[in-house]
């Protein structure tokens, strides 16, 4: 038995851990190997973090890990043999995550003291025989005309040619970085949150995780990089967001909850109504806290700590269907912390890395289905309008309606002070389902509504454009 010190989003726990040794458990997933280099930290820590994925120009596909006092970079394509390759020192700290951008590597550290620790820039051109560390970079705060520096972060991302800083001891908002030159990132631009534990970005929309005091899921259109404005700040009681990560329509985003009073489960939101997001799926594992999820098509590869890697089945996001697990921790911990960090299942070979914070590196392959088998779809049951998507939208959208039967109807848009807009749709309709495409090029932003008259039933809902 050993007393560990937990440091997360500025609270402190005093934590036991006991070792029990069992056996691994796993399903629908082809065990490829673990690599535990660095097993004794300096107490009190863990060994290893966060982790990613690299796949160079030659095909050969390496793994990026977070140690302790650096990053390890191993080479996975002949797994089970997994050989480092090349190991990069940095500052110590227990949270070190990374991302890939080009044949470039962006590293980031909570290291407290070094005002020089900063976000490390790897070259992995020559990878497998060197990476090289190009540069240390360090943002830089000016505030009220004194230049401070911001020298460490919790989490990193990148989308497109940017990148995302969020996180690290009490800084809050994210900072944003323009890569057009990888190695000389230029600033882009600054969203003035609140403390944002991880992003995720899809198409200039942040995810970003408020995980303190009940912050939520902060929605952050970032099409502005120098003014990106909040969308929608979906809270939701005792909740301690930790990451998010949408579904490849953008029509769901799932989320994970790591602190806080709220079921340390992965929870599904609807949000194609994006002012209004519902919680429609939620999958929990009894008390084991949930870390981080990762889409992949139709399926959500997630790092459930002390409960290892499991894999969902989200063609149906309204019900999350286990597929796949790998228990990377089958040790009996009192902390809820130990365990499986991060994953990354994006190799073209669909090789699968996990990171588990006690035991290293684990490679897999998932060989369940991509899909469970899906009912066809049946006739309406009910006459229904549906939420337009996307929402918001600029410059086109879909409506939606369900019919019982072949019926007149008539659609119409209106604008926030109830005056009609246009005609969208008017006629007679077969029985079925409907889509209706509308395009609002030549209406300013703002919230409009649009109406549907059939068989003596009126619905009306809301829609936000954005220009």
């Amino acid at each position: 038995m050993k007393t560990v010190c937990c440091r997360l989003a500025g609270c402190v726990w005093i934590v036991l851990l006991m070792s029990v040794s069992a056996v691994a458990q796993s399903y629908n997933m082809e065990f490829l190997g673990n690599k535990n280099d660095y097993p004794q930290p300096p107490v009190p820590t863990w060994p290893y973090a966060g982790c990613w994925g690299y796949t160079a120009p030659d095909g050969r596909e390496y793994a990026l890990l977070g140690v302790v006092n650096g990053t390890s970079i191993i080479d996975i394509t002949d797994a089970p043999n997994l050989r480092e390759v090349v190991f990069i020192p940095g500052p110590e700290t227990s949270w070190r995550e990374m991302k890939t951008y080009q044949q470039y590597a962006y590293i980031v550290n909570e290291h407290d003291t070094d005002p020089l620790a900063g976000m490390q820039i790897l070259d992995l051109t020559n990878l497998p025989t060197s990476a090289l560390l190009v540069k240390t970079y360090i943002w830089t705060d000016t505030v009220g005309g004194v230049v401070t520096p911001v020298p460490h972060a919790h989490n990193v991302s990148v989308a497109g040619n940017y990148l995302y800083l969020s996180g690290g001891g009490s800084y809050t908002g994210i900072r944003i970085l323009d890569l057009t030159d990888p190695v000389n990132p230029v600033k882009a631009g600054y969203y003035s949150g609140p403390y944002i534990h991880d992003s995720y970005i899809r198409n200039d929309t942040i995810y970003a995780s408020a995980i303190n005091s009940g912050g939520g899921l902060d929605i952050i259109d970032a099409r502005n990089k120098q003014n990106p404005q909040r969308i929608k700040l979906l809270q939701y009681p005792g909740s301690g967001t930790h990451n998010a990560w949408t579904t490849d329509d953008g029509r769901y985003v799932l989320t994970t909850d790591e602190i806080g009073a709220t079921t340390k489960s992965l929870k599904v939101w609807d949000i194609r109504d994006i002012q209004n997001p519902l919680k429609v799926g939620e999958y929990s594992v009894g008390a084991a806290t949930v870390h981080n999820v990762f889409v992949k098509g139709n399926l959500a590869y997630v790092a459930w700590y002390v409960d290892g890697l499991k894999v969902f089945d989200i063609s149906k996001p309204t019900s999350p269907q286990l597929v796949g697990y790998y228990d990377t921790f089958p040790q009996t911990p009192v902390s809820f912390i130990s365990g499986a960090w991060g994953a990354y299942p994006y190799y073209p070979s669909g090789k699968v890395i996990v990171s588990d914070n006690r035991t290293g590196l684990y490679v897999f392959r998932y060989t369940g289905p991509e899909t469970a088998a899906l009912p066809l779809p049946s006739s309406p049951t009910s006459v229904a309008l549906h939420q337009n998507y996307p929402n918001p939208f600029n410059p086109t959208t879909t409506i939606q309606f369900d019919l019982l039967k072949e019926t007149f109807v008539t659609l119409k848009l209106y604008d926030a002070l109830g005056r009609e807009i246009s005609v969208v749709k008017q006629g007679m309709l077969p029985s079925g389902a409907h889509s209706v495409p509308v395009d609002a090029r030549g209406l300013g932003a703002g919230v409009y509504f649009y109406t549907l008259v059939s068989s003596g039933l009126t619905a009306t809902r809301r829609m936000v454009i954005l220009k």
